[in-house]
């Protein structure tokens, strides 16, 4: 089973893994962990059933409005919904 969570500080190395196979230009483990700190921001992870990152999301909130960082995935898990779900999670968030 896929469940997605808030990512917290303790993520960023899976988080790592996935933006490593998903973009020719990877954030830095700096630039997530401002992100996670920053109060206008959320970010989600999605675990497989071992507990493992397999994907992440993220959503700038300003004023009114909602931009999304980044929506990635691992590339043996694509595929699965895994993106749906982190997509799902972070227009729910911003409906609250």
């Amino acid at each position: 089973m896929i469940s997605v969570r808030y990512m917290n500080e303790d993520d960023i190395d899976g988080v790592l893994t996935v933006e490593k196979e998903s973009f020719s230009t990877p954030w830095t483990e700096k630039l997530f962990f401002d992100e996670v700190k920053n109060p206008r921001t959320v970010y989600f992870v999605c675990e497989d059933e071992t507990g493992e990152i397999i994907g992440y999301g993220g959503m700038w909130h300003v004023v009114d409005e909602g931009q999304i960082t980044n929506i990635a995935v691992r590339k043996n898990q694509r595929g699965r919904g895994v993106g749906s779900k982190l997509l799902e999670s972070l227009i729910a968030w911003a409906k609250e």
